[in-house]
């Protein structure tokens, strides 16, 4: 079961330039919560400063809770009626907190404690959605994330794509695939982690 709640709005500043504020709660599994929310600026120009705050809680990986603050240069290269194509780079700051619930027993060390760290790494991202036809949308995002002290060369890797069937007005018949490569964790667990899932959406 997945749920996702959304809440967006734009808001002009002073000058009249007009950014764009989006908050997103999002339920993966009892053990799998995301919360973010981002601030675009300018809301519609082909290039856009993405700020953003999220927050990770991963229970079945040993995940206590992981903190990101940062913002990405985001540059549209696609816009069209059927399809869309972004690039974007920037920074963002990563607080973790793991314990050893999802470690196997054999690797967990005898004085194991909780372990907590952070890093600066630099974000790439591509997002390109297209239009197949009247009742079919596929989009994808795919996510680079180096560390920028120690480890520079195994960055985080993560795709998440979605395949959208309109069955009514309402009802939409999703296909959902996403996956996470990591070679630097906080603790020694799987390197590739990856979900498949099917369900219905109602929008209201």
């Amino acid at each position: 079961r997945r749920a996702r709640v959304q809440c967006a709005g734009t808001a002009a500043t002073p000058g009249g330039v007009v950014g764009r504020g989006s908050g997103v709660w999002r339920y993966l599994t009892p053990d799998k919560i995301q919360i973010w929310a981002r601030w675009c600026y300018p809301a519609s120009d082909p290039g856009q400063l993405k700020t953003f705050v999220q927050y990770q809680w991963n229970g079945a990986w040993g995940m206590v809770a992981r903190y990101l603050a940062g913002g990405n240069l985001r540059f549209r290269f696609l816009e069209e009626r059927k399809a869309d194509l972004y690039l974007a780079t920037g920074l963002f700051q990563e607080w973790e907190t793991w314990d050893w619930s999802g470690v196997k027993d054999a690797a967990v060390p005898p004085d194991a404690a909780p372990v907590s760290r952070n890093m600066l790494r630099l974000n790439q991202y591509l997002k390109y959605a297209v239009k197949l036809n009247e009742t079919v949308d596929f989009s994808a995002m795919t996510h680079l994330q180096f560390p920028l002290k120690g480890r520079s060369l195994q960055p985080r890797w993560s795709l998440d794509a979605n395949l959208f069937l309109q069955a009514g007005k309402r009802l939409t018949f999703v296909v959902h695939w996403d996956h996470v490569f990591d070679r630097n964790r906080g603790v020694p667990i799987d390197l590739f982690y990856y979900s498949f899932s099917t369900g219905l959406q109602y929008a209201l």
